[in-house]
């Protein structure tokens, strides 16, 4: 199926926007050999359509991938502010989520789901309010760890 329609360029905008915010959610998180080549080929593939489109391209095999991308980054300046709002929103509420879960609960099985449920409500609330601040984690040996690993790969630079 071939589909095709006319945009305006506030239409046209918005659109490119949900296809970075869409690639994005797909693609971010993960490693340069498991990104979705789909995802990220289409995102592409629009932005190129975009790009002829908005600048009147005469040839499109003159574009060049640092045209596109500078492209992609302008789309990113424009849903930025969304992206951070995201980032922080599933942030807070993955870290109510397993705060949560430390907290013991009696009860069956359904009474404890109940009462976690109520624990992530309160403890999302709280980090909404106060920010991350108020969270404190006890990581013993942390930092001789991370001492021992900064040595040792401050040995493997100098050894190279």
């Amino acid at each position: 199926m071939n589909m095709k329609g006319e945009l305006t360029q506030d239409e046209l905008q918005t659109l490119l926007e949900l296809v970075f915010l869409g690639e994005y959610a797909v693609n971010a998180c993960r490693a340069p050999k498991e990104v979705s080549r789909r995802h990220r080929d289409m995102a592409y593939r629009l932005y190129r359509a975009a790009y002829e489109a908005e600048k009147h391209v005469s040839d499109p095999e003159a574009i060049e991938q640092n045209e596109l991308d500078d492209f992609r980054d302008q789309i990113y300046d424009g849903v930025q502010e969304y992206l951070e709002q995201f980032e922080t929103d599933v942030c807070l509420d993955k870290l109510a989520e397993l705060l949560a879960r430390q907290i013991p609960a009696e009860g069956d099985e359904q009474e404890q789901f109940l009462k976690r449920g109520i624990a992530e409500e309160h403890i999302r609330r709280i980090l909404q309010e106060k920010g991350i601040s108020v969270v404190r984690a006890e990581l013993p040996g942390l930092e001789e760890q991370v001492a021992d690993e900064w040595n040792r790969r401050s040995r493997d630079e100098l050894s190279n």
